[in-house]
């Protein structure tokens, strides 16, 4: 949370605004912004699943249908509140989403990633390079 508020400064990003938006604390916009973080984090982790084929993230809640971008960026959110709060178990969920990423056939023999992955165990097209492209930021931590 310090990191982003100094993060702001040094860049010369405002830390508050006019005072007609009423903003008492420069750090204010800072603290909403992480505990939107979060709220958003928390409300997708529900969305991991073990059940079918040991992980993975649907690709909504009525769906059968485990999504590689869903998935990658579940992991790559995952890194990222870690970095923000620290909280092991976070790494610990993008490590074992990356796994599972690997080894569930997601990435197919032209290391292409696959759209996704049915009930019955088919991955439909397309397989497509950009969306390996989700991790690479979070692959640092993935290793």
């Amino acid at each position: 949370m310090t990191y982003l508020c100094k993060l702001s400064s040094d860049l010369n990003l405002p830390m508050h605004k006019p005072s007609t938006h009423k903003l008492d604390d420069s750090n204010q916009w800072c603290h909403k912004f992480l505990r939107r973080v979060r709220w958003f984090y928390n409300l997708v982790k529900p969305g991991w699943d073990e059940k079918y084929f040991g992980g993975g993230m649907w690709w909504g809640p009525l769906t059968w249908y485990k999504n590689a971008v869903t998935t990658e960026l579940f992991v790559d959110c995952a890194v990222g509140v870690y970095e923000l709060f620290g909280d092991e178990r976070d790494l610990e969920r993008a490590i074992r989403g990356w796994i599972w990423f690997k080894e569930c056939g997601m990435i197919n023999e032209e290391g292409l990633v696959n759209d996704g992955l049915t009930l019955d165990f088919r991955y439909p097209p397309p397989a497509l390079p950009f969306q390996f492209q989700i991790l690479a930021s979070s692959l640092p931590y993935l290793s």
